[in-house]
C-alpha cells in the first residue's frame, strides 16, 4: 500500500515548481523556466495515480494541458496551433466533467432566465476579446477562436452547474474554470497584443492554481486527503 508522504512529496514538487516558474518569468529565465514548467502538470497527474484515482477525465485533460504547455513555448505556427488544439481537447474534457455533476438538462436549465446570464456574459466578454487582437493573430485566428470558444462555453456552463448545485465539487470547477479563462485572456493579450515578456508571469500566476484547483475537485471524488 503506498504511504501518504509519496503523494504529499509530489504535491510539494507542484508548489515548488510554481515558484520557480514564477522567478524564473520574473529574471527572464526562460531556458529555467522551460525545465520546470511540465512538472507544474506532471506532479499533479503523480500524486494523484499514487493516491489510487482512477478518472480518466483527469488523466487525459491534464495530459492535453501538458502537450500544450510544450507546444506553446514555441512561436512556430504549428506547435503553437497544436498546443491550442491540446488545450481545446483540455476544455472538452473539462465540459465532461460539469455534465456529470448537473442533474438538469442544459435545455430546461437555460429556460431559467438567470442561467443564460453567464452565457449571456462569457459571449459578450469573447466578442470583445477577439475584436481587440484579430488584427494581430494573422492564420492563427481560426484555431484561437475555436478555443477561446469552447473555454467561454466551459466557463459559462461552470457557473450553471453551480448555480443549480451550490456543492463544493462545481465550487471548485468553477473558479478553476474563471481562472483558466484569465489565464488564457492574458496569453492571447500577451502574445499578440502588449507583446511583452514581462506579463507572462501572470499567465502562470492564474494558470497554474487552475490546475491546482481541478487536481483538489478529482481528488475529493475519490475521498482520499492529502
Amino acid at each position: 500500500m503506498i504511504q501518504k508522504p509519496l503523494p504529499l512529496t509530489f504535491g510539494l514538487l507542484f508548489w515548488i515548481a510554481f515558484v520557480v516558474s514564477i522567478y524564473a518569468k520574473i529574471t527572464s529565465n526562460y531556458p529555467l523556466d522551460n525545465i520546470v514548467v511540465p512538472f507544474i502538470t506532471i506532479s499533479l497527474i503523480v500524486c494523484y495515480a499514487l493516491m489510487g484515482g482512477k478518472d480518466y477525465i483527469l488523466y487525459f485533460s491534464f495530459m492535453f494541458c501538458l502537450i500544450g504547455d510544450l507546444m506553446v513555448m514555441s512561436d512556430n505556427f504549428f506547435y503553437f496551433s497544436s498546443g491550442l488544439t491540446s488545450y481545446w481537447g483540455a476544455c472538452v474534457l473539462f465540459n465532461s466533467a460539469l455534465y456529470r455533476e448537473k442533474k438538469t438538462s442544459l435545455y430546461t436549465l437555460l429556460r431559467i432566465p438567470k442561467m443564460v446570464l453567464p452565457f449571456a456574459i462569457y459571449l459578450i466578454y469573447l466578442v470583445l476579446l477577439m475584436s481587440s487582437i484579430q488584427s494581430h493573430l494573422g492564420d492563427l485566428f481560426i484555431p484561437i477562436l475555436v478555443y477561446a470558444a469552447t473555454l467561454s462555453f466551459t466557463c459559462a456552463l461552470s457557473f450553471v452547474v453551480y448555480m443549480e448545485e451550490k456543492t463544493r465539487g462545481p465550487l471548485y470547477l468553477c473558479i478553476a474554470t474563471f481562472s483558466l479563462s484569465i489565464a488564457g485572456s492574458l496569453i492571447g493579450l500577451n502574445r499578440f497584443y502588449f507583446d511583452h515578456d514581462s506579463y507572462r508571469v501572470f499567465e502562470t500566476l492564474f494558470y497554474s492554481p487552475t490546475l491546482y484547483l481541478i487536481f483538489i475537485y478529482f481528488k475529493e471524488r475519490i475521498k482520499y486527503a492529502i
